[in-house]
């Protein structure tokens, strides 16, 4: 009985498939090391009603390679591995069988922190890092300030400008105080538990 031959034959197609998928894969992973200072996370929220897919679109070919597999479905979170700058292209899913109706949007990873790209029923890419986020609340907190401050103005029988104006550099003031004493918080929590691993390791080394 003769052993199954170990050796395949490949077409030229194939070997053209193979080639075309190991560069991408070479582009997707060229630096990917530990610590490097390019690497991001990111995570799709699924928000709307549609089934989704993930593409990253090639720097110099503009190919889209899937990256979501299986697909994202409703309510779904989708976290990935990254790098600053890579482009990438959200697509419903019917896009497969019907081009012309689909819906589809895109975004690039940036170079901040706490990445999230929150897909609506229309499949839009609602883009959000730690610096979107950051003045996202200050804009929402000079609002409420600047509300109460007019509240009080409109409220009083003589509108004293001068002290509504106080009011509101005081609430600005107590906010932005709040928050860079939560900012101390988690920097203090951070450095503790630093500190108990560095310790932890060293009774290891130690022993």
């Amino acid at each position: 009985m003769t052993a199954p031959s170990s050796s395949v034959s490949w077409s030229r197609r194939q070997c053209m498939t193979a080639i075309s998928t190991l560069s991408v894969a070479f582009l997707w992973g060229v630096t990917l090391t530990s610590g490097s200072p390019l690497s991001r996370k990111f995570q799709i929220l699924n928000e709307g009603q549609s089934k989704v897919e993930l593409y990253w679109i090639h720097p110099q070919t503009r190919d889209a390679v899937i990256m979501s597999n299986p697909d994202i479905i409703p309510g779904a979170e989708f976290p990935l591995d990254s790098f600053v700058a890579h482009e990438f292209e959200v697509r419903e899913l019917k896009c497969q069988t019907d081009i012309g109706s689909c819906k589809k949007c895109g975004f690039a990873v940036s170079s901040n922190e706490d990445q999230v790209v929150r897909i609506n029923n229309d499949i839009e890419c609602l883009f959000e890092d730690n610096k979107v986020k950051a003045r996202k609340e200050a804009e929402d907190m000079v609002a409420d300030c600047h509300k109460e401050a007019l509240d009080k103005v409109n409220s009083a029988s003589n509108a004293d400008v001068t002290q509504a104006m106080k009011d509101l550099v005081s609430c600005v003031q107590g906010g932005v105080a709040e928050k860079l004493e939560d900012i101390n918080e988690e920097i203090a929590f951070q450095s503790t538990v630093r500190k108990d691993i560095a310790g932890q390791l060293e009774i290891y080394t130690c022993m």
